[in-house]
């Protein structure tokens, strides 16, 4: 998954628990970075 999906959908989370500090979060990260599960 994309990082900015990734950060997109943590926001959302916080903002619907009613946490409006994912709105001001501001990630500083590289564009190509991915997260992925790692398999054991």
């Amino acid at each position: 998954m994309p990082i900015g999906e990734s950060v997109r959908r943590a926001r959302l989370a916080l903002l619907k628990e009613g946490n409006p500090l994912g709105v001001v979060y501001m990630p500083f990260i590289i564009p190509e970075l991915r997260i992925s599960t790692q398999e054991t």
